[in-house]
């Protein structure tokens, strides 16, 4: 059973790292993210028999992002919670807005009941929006499509969007351009087209020797600072934290509790002086290769057919104008109150999902917490408020 999971998760992560090598011939942003994204949601659009993700994908992703995370927070970094209270409110009252007004206009001028419109434009977990569209009768074909197709324009659209500003950022700052964001190849992401050039390589056994030292140091390169390490235990903590905390977080209920957790339990280790600092860039790559993989997992033949065949193309564009174009226009009002710059705000109140937004953080180099904690925010409210809601209006 393990074997033929383990084969299964191989099978996805070879086809995932092919489109990151294609996408970053392409010189495209986030290659190894927007790649395993679009050669396995083609794959399965099309009907190709591929695995599901094993089971201990979602967590074990979830927790190495908040890993990523609590490894960058500092006492500095904590202080500056109180900066987002304001940002947070702002969230929490567009997130519900973009339900009941942007869903109530939907339903005014398209042919959709108001209902399966307010779900439609919910910015909260697929799951749980499905199964409130089922226990309220309404279409959740529809739901999910929708939903999916918000997800694929953002996944798409916002590392473009994100590519224009760092790259309009660094040619203010008169740094040299070379095709791909100095924050994306500033020890955040391995360059993948050199691996056929290392595999190509005298073959001789010294040069053989030196590659798998150089392979091994830059996959292991994670190192511990603060306390001098006398015991393995010392090295161990904080991953021994962040695994509690995932669990603790994942059995109370909390949304996205694994990587919460994780990211909470690792600042507490951070700050009690044994801060963990991952430096790999081959782990980077490989986890944006996973969350392409989980979001992948959206897409089937049944989503496809109903996008194509059913009457929602108007529905769809409009939501999803609706939507980005107040996401831009809130990420606004948070870059003024806050003075935070405006890609982080973006990044906060962008509507593609806290795991995908909170790893763009870390590969452009923004500030994590801040985007994490307001994404967690919204999902939080969306999935209290919007149920006991709807338990009043039904």
């Amino acid at each position: 059973m393990l074997v033929n999971a383990l084969g299964e998760l191989l099978i996805l992560f070879f086809f995932g790292i092919m489109g990151w090598y294609v996408f970053a011939l392409l010189r495209a942003p986030v290659a190894p993210l927007l790649g395993a994204f679009t050669v396995l949601g083609i794959m399965r659009a099309t009907g190709i028999d591929l695995p599901a993700s094993p089971f201990y994908l979602s967590p074990a992703v979830q927790m190495t992002v908040g890993l990523f995370v609590g490894s960058q927070i500092t006492p500095q970094t904590v202080r500056e919670l109180k900066t987002l209270i304001m940002p947070a409110l702002i969230i929490a009252a567009w997130a519900l807005g973009v339900v009941f007004v942007i869903g109530g206009f939907l339903a005014r001028v398209t042919h959709l009941d108001l209902y399966t419109a307010m779900l439609s434009s919910s910015m909260g977990g697929l799951p749980e929006m499905a199964v409130l569209a089922i226990a309220t009768n309404t279409e959740v074909a529809v739901v999910i499509a929708m939903f999916t197709f918000r997800l694929v324009f953002s996944v798409f659209a916002f590392p473009l969007i994100f590519r224009y500003w760092i790259a309009s950022d660094d040619m203010e700052n008169g740094e040299k351009q070379q095709g791909i964001p100095s924050t994306e190849t500033n020890g955040k992401l391995f360059d993948i087209r050199a691996v056929p050039g290392m595999l190509m390589r005298n073959n001789s056994r010294q040069h053989t020797i030196a590659r798998c030292r150089e392979l091994i140091t830059l996959v292991l390169n994670i190192k511990l600072t603060a306390v001098p390490i006398r015991r393995l235990s010392r090295l161990l903590f904080p991953f021994a934290m962040a695994g509690s905390g995932a669990f603790i977080l994942h059995q109370l209920g909390v949304p996205a509790g694994i990587m919460v957790g994780a990211m909470l339990f690792s600042v507490i280790a951070s700050l009690a002086g044994a801060r963990v600092q991952f430096r790999s860039p081959v782990v980077f790559g490989m986890l944006l290769v996973g969350v392409g993989i989980m979001i992948a997992d959206n897409i089937s033949t049944g989503t496809l057919e109903v996008l194509l065949y059913s009457n929602l193309a108007w529905p769809m564009l409009l939501s999803t104008l609706l939507i980005v174009l107040s996401s831009f226009l809130v990420a606004y009002v948070i870059h003024k109150v806050s003075g935070w710059d405006y890609p982080t705000s973006f990044l906060a109140a962008a509507p593609a999902g806290l795991t995908v937004m909170t790893t763009l953080a870390l590969t452009y180099g923004k500030n994590p917490l801040h985007v994490s904690t307001l994404q967690l925010c919204r999902l939080i409210v969306l999935k209290t408020a919007v149920p006991l809601i709807f338990m009043f209006m039904i």
